[in-house]
């Protein structure tokens, strides 16, 4: 379609600005409607590329670009990388996570093209939207993960000299299922050497006493799902302790998607 075929068809005098022709295509796209389903596909397209023609993109500014991504192909391979960079999220490192950004980058570039040419139903334009979505929660999800900490406990005899504390003269290291009631459902003895890998924290308290209490859970080992005291893990690594999340942190609320 040459330049002239374009304005004809388009309605449009020489030298009318882009604001004019999308106004013209607009204008003329809303009549599809109430035309036979099988003329209405030629009818849009034939619009489409003479807004094209008039605004230069077939002649040199990407137009070869922008009609290959537009294409039923295109809109493939760019909805299946982005499914697969989606993917590769979920088993990469938070360190590798980031070139998986790329995956809604795709996806949304797919979405665009089916729309930009019309070439696709409103249900695949119903899944790429989803599949969007899908893809910004899966990559932010792995990115904003806080990861867990490692405490080794030596067999270490760790007892607090302050009556005020809740573990006063405990001789073990009390583990909970419930930093709401604080019961000791579990507990780590002298002899028990052990590595606790923990996650995020839980202001809760510890047995019958009144003083509140912060509670580390353990996502895995021979204790996962079990909750330790903050305060043991301060007395094992201290600085290791401090940088624990809560539970409540938006980072710990996308990675659980609930309590842990």
């Amino acid at each position: 379609m040459d330049e002239l075929e374009a304005r004809r068809r388009l309605g449009l005098q020489a030298g009318a600005p882009p604001a004019s022709v999308f106004d013209a295509h607009h204008k003329l796209a809303s009549r599809a409607p109430g035309l036979p389903r099988d003329h209405r596909q030629a009818y849009l397209e034939g619009l489409d590329n003479a807004r094209d023609v008039l605004l230069g993109l077939e002649h040199g500014h990407g137009g070869a670009w922008l009609h290959w991504v537009s294409s039923q192909q295109g809109i493939g391979v760019l909805t299946a990388t982005g499914v697969a960079l989606a993917t590769i999220t979920v088993f990469s490192n938070a360190k590798l996570a980031f070139i998986t950004a790329l995956a809604p980058l795709a996806l949304g570039l797919a979405l665009w093209a089916s729309m930009r040419l019309r070439r696709t139903t409103l249900v695949v334009r119903i899944v790429l939207a989803c599949a969007l979505v899908a893809s910004v929660f899966v990559v932010l999800r792995r990115v904003s993960d806080p990861g867990t900490h490692s405490f080794f406990y030596g067999g270490d005899v760790l007892t607090t000299t302050s009556r005020k504390s809740p573990f006063f003269n405990e001789s073990s290291i009390p583990l909970t299922l419930d930093p709401k009631t604080g019961t000791a459902d579990e507990s780590i003895y002298p002899s028990d050497s052990t590595r606790l890998i923990v996650s995020c924290t839980q202001t809760g308290v510890f047995k019958h006493s009144r003083t509140l209490v912060k509670w580390a859970y353990i996502a895995e080992g021979n204790y996962q799902t079990y909750w330790v005291p903050v305060a043991y893990l301060g007395g094992i690594d201290p600085g290791e302790a401090r940088i624990l999340r809560p539970c409540s942190d938006w980072r710990w609320e996308l990675q659980n998607l609930g309590p842990p």
